[in-house]
């Protein structure tokens, strides 16, 4: 509870809210969770993390109205997910989130601190974006991420993207009729094999391994200026692009035909993040979460220790203070499993 807590905090809530306070003794929702249970709160985990986060955060006042800030950013419409996910597709186990997952989950790995963008939003703030299976394209958004494009953002596209507009109709003109300018490419046709059958990929591109599995769905992709990255080594489209990336203005624009393993999200993030010049804010073990919010002259970074073990933290080149203990923190320092820290230090 109190890990789950800061993970808010440190993306920029200044206050918690917890649902709800006693849990119910009778209807559908009487095993909901809540801050006091069925037994004595007094021997409860739940309710003594509760406690110990309130009083730790009387003292963290010089955080409130600092900001989270992310230069990546993972781009998301509503609609576009009630529309994906509508029967009568080349698949009906096409899911938006598994989509965004496969970049968010590389992204926090990473420690590469990300936001989700909107329609509404200011792209030309994100050095990298996402547009993970945007089937459903309303008005001005192809537009929009040409231009973000064209000023030097790094994006990626994924398959089944920019097929219908905002009514669900075939927007004609080949797939994918708005990104095939911005992507360099068009779509001929989608195979679908069983979801659980695999296939691979080959690259010959530094920082990518040679070989990847890939599953779910291939699509026939024919370049119009896009240069391939990886291409697909089975079935009747062997030898054709799996992944690509096209110049576009300033910046680039990838494409990815196919559902692949976690290694290759990983591998791409790494690339991309190194040639846009995004770094995590500390270097940590596996399994520590490190998070930035930045205020006036102070910064603080947040480390959530996820792991069953105490993990160790270099700030060799590091002199702060931990906010929750008091204490200076410098050289190798140790968080705890599950612990949580909070460190100050001056911004430059």
């Amino acid at each position: 509870m109190r890990l789950w807590s800061y993970q808010s905090i440190a993306r920029g809530a200044d206050g918690i809210c917890f649902f709800q306070w006693r849990q119910a003794r009778a209807g559908a929702e009487k095993f909901h969770g809540s801050m006091f249970g069925h037994g004595d709160p007094a021997t409860q985990r739940c309710f003594q993390e509760v406690k110990q986060l309130g009083n730790e955060l009387f003292g963290l006042t010089a955080i409130a109205g600092t900001r989270f800030v992310a230069d990546a950013a993972i781009y998301f419409d509503q609609e576009n997910w009630w529309a994906l996910e509508l029967p009568s597709k080349p698949n009906n186990n096409l899911k938006y989130n598994r989509a965004v997952e496969n970049f968010y989950t590389a992204l926090l790995n990473r420690n590469i601190a990300t936001d989700f963008a909107f329609g509404d939003s200011d792209l030309s703030r994100y050095k990298l974006l996402f547009v993970p299976t945007l089937y459903l394209v309303k008005p001005g958004v192809a537009e929009q991420l040409e231009a973000y494009v064209a000023a030097g953002g790094i994006s990626v596209f994924t398959y089944f993207n920019g097929i219908v507009d905002e009514a669900d109709r075939v927007l004609l003109g080949g797939y994918p009729a708005p990104f095939r300018k911005l992507l360099g490419l068009s779509v001929e046709e989608w195979s679908v094999p069983p979801d659980d059958r695999t296939s691979t990929i080959s690259s010959n591109v530094e920082g990518f391994a040679k070989t990847h599995t890939s599953s779910f769905w291939a699509e026939v992709i024919r370049p119009e200026g896009a240069e391939i990255i990886a291409v697909f080594d089975d079935d009747y489209y062997a030898g054709l692009p799996a992944v690509t990336r096209h110049r576009f203005g300033k910046g680039e624009a990838w494409y990815l035909g196919t559902e692949l393993e976690p290694a290759f999200y990983d591998e791409l993030i790494c690339h991309l993040a190194k040639k846009a010049g995004v770094h995590p804010p500390l270097d940590v073990p596996q399994g520590v979460e490190v998070t930035r919010r930045r205020g006036e002259g102070k910064d603080f970074l947040f480390l959530l220790n996820h792991g069953s073990e105490a993990a160790t933290i270099d700030l060799t080149d590091i002199h702060c203070q931990e906010l929750l203990t008091g204490r200076t923190a410098a050289g190798l320092w140790s968080l705890p499993a599950r612990g949580v820290a909070i460190l100050s230090i001056s911004s430059h």
